[in-house]
Order: C-alpha cells, then structure tokens, then sequence
C-alpha cells in the first residue's frame, strides 16, 4: 500500500484503539479497531455514513499533529525483502 504513494501510516502512544480512513473514487469508510488489555484483535467498527467519516477526518487529523509517520520506514523494509 505504501508503494502507491496514496497511503500514509502513522503511529501514536496515547491511543486505544487504531483509525483508518480508508477511500475509493466513489466511497470513503472510517474503521477503528479495537483490542484487548493483552493486545489481541477485540473487534473492528466500519462505518461509510457521512457523520463517521466526517468524524474520523476530523479524529485522523487531530491525532497525526502529535504522531511519528512511518512510511518510509514500511518502504525501506520492502526494498530490503523485495
């Protein structure tokens, strides 16, 4: 995904959960998975209404101010195991 130049990751300590604003041409979907206190998978929420996705942009962007990208990193490590 990172290959293509449209996905960027990025990574904070002070969340609980993972958000990703995932769109197409015709669509956009905020997801937010959720896990355990070990860590395990706990569940996953999609949702395309206009009011999620409108929050998930406004969560996404807030959230990225404080947050280490790493994308080049996930690049790197392709062209090392590629």
């Amino acid at each position: 995904m990172a290959a293509t130049g449209r996905y960027r990751a990025y990574e904070t300590d002070d969340l609980s959960y993972d958000l990703f604003v995932v769109e197409s041409a015709d669509t956009a979907r905020v997801v937010v998975v959720v896990y355990d206190d070990r860590g395990r998978l706990a569940g996953a929420i999609v949702n395309d209404s206009d009011a999620a996705v409108a929050w998930g942009r406004a969560a996404f962007e807030r959230r990225r101010n404080g947050a280490t990208e790493f994308t080049d990193d996930l690049l790197r490590s392709d062209e090392r195991d590629g």
